[in-house]
């Protein structure tokens, strides 16, 4: 009998809208349901390596990712799914920390009061930065020009290698609701005309990024967004703002359309 053919490899990458453990971490009450990757690996039949994580950043899923595809012989497809462009990683003794600068907890019995709608602290926020760096957290313009030179780097990194990439952008890369109000339409104008202004915005295109150029106020979308107009995307509750299992399902007919079809 011939040598059964090896199955291909795929590498995801992504936040907790993507991290396998994500629906053993509900609060209160731990759910267990496939999320988009092992959806994808069933319907490709391949062998999906999952690197993302709760919480991170675009920083640490782009760091994971790279590492990963160096560690093997054989990559056929990497497949990200971008977060908030605003949140910042950071590299430890211990591994990687991530800021999540737009969430404030409240406390309840030593346990965190999650609500869908967090509030801004930027306050605190750039205290925190001044305490720890002496600066400022990053302009809007900081946050574009890093995020997109990852982008660009990890579309010339698969390219050299001869591997297929389909980069979606999952979250708004500024999360609208989580900013203070009053500030929240000026701060993304800016972002839409910084974005406008930025060499990337002709190198990229969607077909390397879905939702390119991101920002909705210039064209852009994101998974999130897509979804919820086609009344396609539903949270696990009304405090905990993830997709459920229905809409991880969804999130897989639309990643796996977008690259394999």
């Amino acid at each position: 009998m011939g040598k059964m053919a090896e199955r291909k490899n795929i590498i995801v990458g992504g936040c907790s809208c993507t991290a396998k453990s994500q629906p053993l971490t509900i609060y209160p009450k731990p759910l267990n349901f496939k999320m988009w990757p092992q959806l994808i690996s069933e319907m490709t039949d391949c062998n999906v390596i999952n690197t993302a994580s709760n919480g991170c950043g675009n920083e640490q899923i782009y760091y994971k990712v790279i590492n990963e595809i160096f560690k093997h012989k054989k990559v056929d497809t990497v497949i990200v799914a971008w977060t908030e462009w605003t949140r910042q990683d950071f590299l430890t003794s211990d591994g990687w920390s991530s800021i999540v600068p737009t969430i404030r907890y409240e406390y309840h019995n030593n346990r965190p009061t999650f609500r869908k709608r967090p509030v801004f602290d930027e306050l605190y926020l750039q205290k925190w930065y001044k305490q720890t760096f002496n600066k400022q957290y990053p302009s809007i313009e900081n946050i574009i020009q890093k995020n997109v030179i990852m982008f660009y780097s990890l579309y010339s990194i698969c390219k050299e290698r001869n591997i297929k990439l389909k980069m979606f952008q999952m979250l708004r890369p500024v999360p609208q609701w989580l900013i203070k109000q009053d500030d929240a339409d000026e701060y993304l104008r800016n972002a839409g005309y910084v974005m406008i202004k930025n060499p990337f915005i002709n190198i990229l295109n969607e077909k390397i990024l879905w939702g390119w150029p991101c920002f909705s106020l210039i064209g852009g979308t994101s998974i999130t967004q897509y979804l919820f107009k086609k009344n396609k995307w539903e949270t696990i509750s009304d405090v905990d703002g993830h997709p459920n299992e229905q809409t991880q399902k969804n999130i897989a007919d639309l990643i796996h359309m977008e690259t394999f079809l």
